[in-house]
């Protein structure tokens, strides 16, 4: 995995604090091209399990802005580009993402698997070619992802509840699973 760091300035102290954050291999999906504040097409949202922060390229993305700052990111190939505002984006329901960076140079959006398992109760199950979101408490289906161009993608449909447990059965015909609703205990006496 690539390093990332983020510079910020600091008032106090002629030094600019750097923090490092990761980012999995993408160098070659990196833009130096600058966005508008508003996207002219959808950039898609990759979950990236090695980037730290959720990013976005776009302010119109935000449902709000908490702060305008003025980071620099180091992006793998050594360029230094800004974040511009941190905030608040919606992406449904279950998905409330705080804290996301606005990196304009960005040509797409990352979801960071660390930070979306910190904030919310779920796990994310990765397959060869699909990813759920899945809730600890209920254990249902809170999002989706799928492998486009060797990247896991956020679908930004609906999602089924039970889009994990109705897949299961067809990762492989030989395999059976119990039912998610099926409860099994076993006391030590039985073994």
């Amino acid at each position: 995995m690539a390093s990332l760091s983020v510079t910020q300035p600091s008032s106090s102290s002629p030094n600019p604090h750097v923090s490092n954050s990761r980012v999995s291999g993408m160098a070659t999906c990196f833009s130096t091209s600058t966005h508008s504040s508003s996207p002219t097409h959808i950039s898609p949202w990759i979950i990236d399990t090695g980037v730290m922060d959720h990013m976005i390229y776009c302010t119109s993305l935000f449902t709000s802005i908490t702060a305008t700052v003025s980071y620099q990111v180091k992006l793998p190939n050594g360029q230094d580009v800004p974040v511009t505002h941190i905030g608040v984006v919606r992406l449904s329901k279950h998905l409330v993402l705080n804290h996301v960076l606005c990196v304009p140079s960005f040509n797409f959006n990352l979801l960071s698997a660390k930070k979306l398992t910190q904030h919310h109760s779920c796990c994310l199950i990765f397959l060869s070619n699909a990813c759920f979101f899945q809730d600890l408490a209920s254990w249902t289906t809170i999002g989706m992802g799928e492998v486009r161009n060797g990247l896991y993608h956020l679908l930004r449909s609906r999602v089924s509840p039970s889009a994990l447990v109705d897949k299961l059965p067809h990762l492989h015909p030989s395999t059976s699973f119990p039912s998610a609703s099926a409860t099994h205990t076993t006391s030590l006496c039985d073994l």
